[in-house]
């Protein structure tokens, strides 16, 4: 297992997983401003901005954020084109874009339907595009106070996230997740899909890793003997986030050495021999770890098979809970969750009070 000091993940970034700068348009430009012109655009003005702003966050967010946001825009760019062309908005550039413009492009948004689901999108997409919209407008090279006018004037599109924190599994619930994983740890013959599966989310439940850091391990990091693995890449890894190692809880050690052995044998039927990621994939190059997607629909077979309503975030939940259970505080879970201890306790899990009553009864014994 690396002990944290061989390999510094997160300072320079992987062939695999470099991500792209968005470069300007108009190499020139640089020269031409010093010589004291105004800055040129693109075609399309509305990606030479958003361009700006995502060199500004190229490594001061996580990749898969990163990305995210980016293709974000660029779906938002369409959008503002089709509606400048249909001459419903009078600009494509947001420096210059009025509080009716940017009305009808949330208006537009608003009514557009997810081609997978068939449905109007919901309120996390019209969020997310309404967190990338404000980070253009008010950034400086921009500084269009119309965004945040406009949500004013018209509070009705303004998208507030659901506060409501997701609570640990339900114990019964997570006793018959244990009960069902050992007995596909024990079956031989049990799909290697379904081992997954069970697998991603014991170990999920076992350890309190996030999906980025389960989906980053290496079969390398985790020590069978000591039960422990070692999260390389963690949330925040290039700002606030530390590498750090994990306990792996009891309940995970028949999946955890069941689906150790069957990987190698699943990944020599698909010449992955050299894939060193504990989910690798078999799809792209056959050299980096399966895809968020793909997690959540390991979960999916998890959930039908069980019949019981979970999340990785609700396994998060569910370690920090066991830690709560075998009485170890806050300020040392802080240190295998990577949160504060702010945040554990007030959003992770809560002592049961039967235990908390038992304890200030056994003091009056003592």
């Amino acid at each position: 297992m690396k002990n944290g000091t061989e390999e510094a993940v997160g300072t320079a970034p992987s062939e695999h997983s470099m991500r792209c700068i968005p470069h300007d348009p108009h190499p020139q430009n640089e020269e031409h401003v010093k010589k004291g012109g105004k800055p040129r655009m693109a075609r399309y003005p509305w990606m030479y901005f958003a361009n700006i702003v995502m060199k500004t966050k190229s490594f001061s967010i996580e990749e898969v954020t990163y990305y995210d946001q980016h293709r974000r825009y660029k779906r938002l760019n369409v959008v503002v084109n089709q509606l400048y062309n249909d001459k419903k908005i009078t600009t494509r550039s947001p420096l210059s874009m009025k509080i009716d413009d940017i009305k009808t492009i949330l208006e537009h948004r608003r009514s557009q339907v997810n081609p997978k689901t068939g449905k109007q999108l919901g309120k996390a997409e019209l969020h997310k595009d309404q967190v990338v919209m404000r980070a253009m407008f008010n950034h400086p090279e921009v500084n269009n106070k119309n965004f945040d006018k406009c949500l004013a004037q018209y509070p009705g599109f303004k998208v507030i996230r659901n506060p409501k924190r997701l609570p640990p599994i339900e114990e019964d619930d997570f006793k018959k997740l244990i009960k069902r994983a050992n007995a596909v740890a024990a079956d031989d013959n049990v799909d290697f899909d379904m081992l997954r599966a069970y697998f991603a989310a014991v170990l999920a439940s076992n350890t309190g890793a996030r999906t980025i850091e389960i989906l980053n391990m290496k079969v390398e990091d985790v020590d069978v003997n000591a039960m422990e693995i070692f999260l390389r890449v963690v949330k925040g890894m290039n700002t606030y986030g530390k590498q750090r190692i994990v306990p792996i809880l009891p309940n995970a050690k028949n999946i955890v050495r069941s689906y150790l052995i069957r990987l190698e044998s699943w990944k020599e039927k698909y010449g992955l021999l050299e894939n060193p990621y504990l989910f690798p994939s078999s799809h792209r190059d056959g050299k980096g770890p399966i895809v968020s997607n793909t997690l959540i629909k390991s979960r999916n077979i998890v959930k039908s098979d069980l019949g019981i309503e979970f999340d990785f975030r609700m396994c998060r939940r569910t370690f920090y809970q066991q830690l709560l259970d075998l009485g170890i505080d806050s300020d040392d879970g802080s240190v295998v969750m990577g949160n504060t201890v702010g945040v554990l306790e007030k959003h992770y899990g809560h002592r049961r009070p039967r235990m908390v009553l038992d304890k200030i009864k056994s003091r009056f014994c003592e």
